[in-house]
């Protein structure tokens, strides 16, 4: 069936609502594939958000993500348009007014989407904005959407402004992004606040832990590394590739190639290959 040919109305939703909360994880990951296939708005993006958040079944978060994902391709374009926060004078810039008004917007998906948007201009003018939201927000994405703008466009000075965020512990995202935009705000102070993340029990801090100690311990960071793609959970292993596809240095290729001897699943095997392949391709280029 062609999506566009299907839309969830506000019936349905309510009964998605109802089958999101059943015992049966079969159920659970059914409304799902529902929300992900024939979902059309920022609407159902953010009930997809709320289940990677909040759901306890790690399939059914898997699913989850693999339909916002599909969904938020599906719908960017018109989201974008929609809300566009460039105005359309020349010089191009930010329309900071616009901006402001979908910053503190009701949906978090398009409070998400603004951010986005910031960043993809690469335009520091909004970052007072940025700083001033991340002051009012509660919602753990958007929280983490904020903390890695800082990072990207702020300097040392913003470093005190994201520091409280490393104790969001109930919430790895926002850890994750904290210790990234530490990393790259690159304070003399960062080695000292990301290292004690090494420990952490959460694969996605932990990689960003080790990525962010790679420029100062590069032999730490990847020591770390190693050992998350040896390991036999699947979730430490898929967080080690990413970091590891990041760093795009001999070392990482090397610990990529043992994790493809080991066997890893498909879907690791193959996003092993393509960065190998991107890589092997860039290098031929080079000589050419």
């Amino acid at each position: 069936m062609d999506p566009g040919s299907f839309e969830i109305d506000n019936y349905m939703l309510t009964e998605l609502a109802v089958e999101m909360n059943s015992e049966d994880v079969a159920d659970r990951i059914c409304v799902t594939l529902v929300l992900g296939r024939f979902g059309k708005g920022p609407g159902v993006l953010e009930i997809l958000k709320q289940i990677i958040s909040n759901d306890p079944v790690a399939k059914v978060r898997s699913e989850a993500r693999s339909a916002y994902a599909k969904l938020k391709n599906r719908i960017e374009q018109s989201l974008v348009e929609t809300m566009k926060i460039q105005s359309d004078e020349s010089p191009l810039r930010i329309d900071q007014e616009r901006c402001w008004h979908y910053l503190r917007h009701r949906n978090p998906i398009y409070r998400i989407e603004a951010v986005l948007q910031i960043l993809r201009l690469r335009d520091a003018v909004c970052l007072p904005l940025i700083i001033e939201r991340l002051g009012q927000e509660k919602d753990a994405w958007v929280v983490a959407t904020l903390v890695r703008a800082v990072g990207q466009l702020g300097h040392s000075a913003d470093l005190e402004l994201i520091l409280p965020f490393l104790s969001w512990h109930d919430h790895p995202r926002v850890i994750s992004n904290t210790i990234d935009s530490i990393a790259l705000i690159n304070s003399v102070r960062a080695p000292a606040l990301i290292e004690p993340f090494l420990e952490s029990r959460n694969s996605r801090v932990l990689a960003s832990a080790a990525r962010g100690l790679y420029r100062t311990d590069r032999e730490k960071a990847l020591r770390k590394l190693r050992d998350m793609a040896q390991s036999p959970q699947g979730s430490v292993q898929a967080s080690a590739v990413y970091a590891l596809t990041l760093l795009e240095d001999r070392d990482s290729e090397s610990i990529l190639r043992e994790m493809l001897r080991s066997e890893p699943s498909e879907r690791l095997k193959k996003k092993i290959v393509a960065h190998l392949d991107k890589i092997a391709g860039r290098r031929a280029t080079k000589t050419v």
